[in-house]
């Protein structure tokens, strides 16, 4: 049985990327998908969260899951959120925020059935490329928004 849908990505660097997102997950819904979780990590989660926001009102079936590490974000963004909105803190022990956002694609990956992403496979080196590496590893279905 279809889930979970995760999001992760990176830096959308002046890409509009928007309706090829809003497409993406619209599809997912189609195919049986009423769950999505996503994080508040770079701008492509931010666009994620903006999209979703809008779509549990054009589809009320659906749920949406906002992985939440740090409280500064819950007392900012939190409070005006949409009540299928679930809020997630997930308790992670590392010290260096960084290692909590590694641990959040972790949780996020390991609690789903499919990624959605925009990462650039040709970076040497980034906290979201290791994590989509975990989701091959963990035989994750996976889309890849990213086109260069």
């Amino acid at each position: 049985m279809k889930e979970k849908v995760a999001f992760i990505g990176q830096s959308l660097g002046f890409r509009d990327i928007g309706s090829i997102l809003f497409s993406a997950i619209e599809k997912e819904i189609n195919n049986g998908y009423k769950t999505f979780i996503v994080s508040h990590h770079s701008e492509f989660d931010y666009l994620v969260l903006d999209i979703l926001k809008k779509m549990i009102f054009i589809y009320p079936a659906i749920n949406v899951e906002l992985l939440v590490i740090n409280n500064t974000f819950i007392n900012k963004y939190c409070n005006n959120l949409p009540s299928r909105i679930k809020i997630l803190t997930p308790t992670f022990n590392e010290e260096s925020y960084q290692q909590k956002i590694a641990l959040s694609y972790k949780y996020m990956i390991n609690n789903s059935d499919k990624l959605i992403c925009y990462i650039n496979e040709r970076v040497y080196k980034s906290g979201v490329k290791t994590a989509l590496e975990f989701a091959k590893q963990n035989a994750k279905e996976i889309v890849n928004l990213y086109k260069p």
